[in-house]
């Protein structure tokens, strides 16, 4: 009889913590896509000091990110991200534009969100993110060439928000090398 209490018993703390962590899914991957990194927003600012018509053309940056919640107000993560951005001559031989400059920037970041409260479909954070962002430059005018350089890459969420369901969409406002606004999709498990 006391055996039989005993897996009884066994049983039914493993389906609470089988409910329990149901509820709680610890692991979240996501991709994201951003607008306005400060690298963009920095090579713009020069620009409007520097006379000529040329043409700046940015794309993402496209990231990768994984976070693990140490508990429902915290979590840690790593953020992985490619940005590039292009300067284009306008009116360059036969009228066609052409290449001047082109920056890659390949970033990674650990980061720390704060979850600051959470209503019936949404949940808003903050958070703060700091890395390595490698570049490489290639230049085009006088003649082709190539430079590389590492710096240290940062991002701050002023405000995040997110829809509370296992499979979610994200927005966050903030400055650095994920935009000053960046939108993306995630999956807790």
């Amino acid at each position: 009889m006391k055996n039989k209490v005993k897996i009884i018993l066994a049983a039914v703390a493993l389906l609470s913590c089988n409910q329990a962590s149901e509820q709680h899914k610890p692991h979240e991957v996501g991709v994201s896509y951003g607008f306005a990194t400060s690298r963009v927003l920095e090579t713009s600012f020069i620009k409007l000091f520097v006379p000529g018509d040329d043409a700046l053309s940015a794309l993402g940056p496209i990231g990768l990110k994984y976070s693990y919640h140490l508990n429902e107000r915290v979590n840690i993560g790593m953020n992985a991200n490619f940005a590039q951005l292009t300067l284009r001559e306008s009116g360059g031989k036969n009228g066609n534009s052409s290449i001047k400059s082109r920056g890659k920037y390949y970033t990674l970041m650990p980061e720390v969100n704060v979850y600051l409260g959470k209503k019936e479909r949404l949940e808003a954070y903050s958070g703060l993110a700091l890395g390595i962002n490698h570049t490489t430059y290639s230049y085009n005018y006088a003649e082709r060439s190539t430079e590389q350089e590492t710096n240290m890459a940062y991002q701050v969420t002023a405000i995040g928000i997110r829809t509370t369901k296992q499979t979610g969409l994200f927005a966050e406002l903030g400055y650095g090398y994920e935009g000053l606004l960046q939108f993306g999709l995630s999956r807790r498990f």
